[in-house]
């Protein structure tokens, strides 16, 4: 590996820890909520490329809502509960030099573990669960909790989505 290759990966690596940490210490895992989100990251991080002049480099995160998830879009106070969970995301970017998200944030929502394995549906271009999946399976990193379980429950219908896109 050269020596540029090895520096983009060791910055990009030291990034994820901190950013890992700052999660967990942010989202303690002992409270319910917490437990059933999963949240990873994509793009040059994820791929673990950022250049070591990169200032303030983008952050391109996914957000997994796992079953039983007091974040749900039937009731107010769960919304609620979504917004401060990416309010206090936004400050400990904010604090880590990252790039405002895309849109001021427009895409940060959760995507439902259903819709997440809902392969084939029309609704997958709207919900945006297609390029979350693709993105998951090509080029991701976990970076707070239960990625490690949802991929060992799911892992079946993760691999019949990669062969249908001829990834192996």
């Amino acid at each position: 590996m050269s020596s540029i290759l090895k520096t983009c990966k060791d910055k990009s690596q030291e990034r994820l820890n901190i950013l890992k940490s700052k999660l967990d210490s942010a989202f303690p895992q002992n409270i319910p909520y917490n437990d059933n989100i999963c949240v990873y990251v994509t793009g040059s991080l994820g791929r673990l490329e950022i250049p070591d002049m990169a200032n303030k480099p983008d952050l391109d995160l996914f957000f997994i809502k796992m079953e039983n998830s007091i974040i749900d879009d039937r009731s107010n106070l769960d919304n609620i509960d979504k917004y401060c969970f990416f309010a206090k995301l936004h400050q400990i970017i904010s604090c880590l030099e990252y790039e405002r998200p895309s849109k001021n944030g427009l895409y940060w929502d959760f995507i439902s573990k259903k819709n997440l394995l809902d392969i084939g549906s029309r609704e997958e271009d709207y919900n945006n669960s297609f390029t979350a999946r693709m993105l998951l399976i090509l080029e991701s990193k976990p970076i707070y909790i239960v990625l490690m379980r949802f991929l060992a429950k799911n892992l079946k219908s993760i691999q019949q989505t990669a062969k249908t896109i001829g990834v192996n």
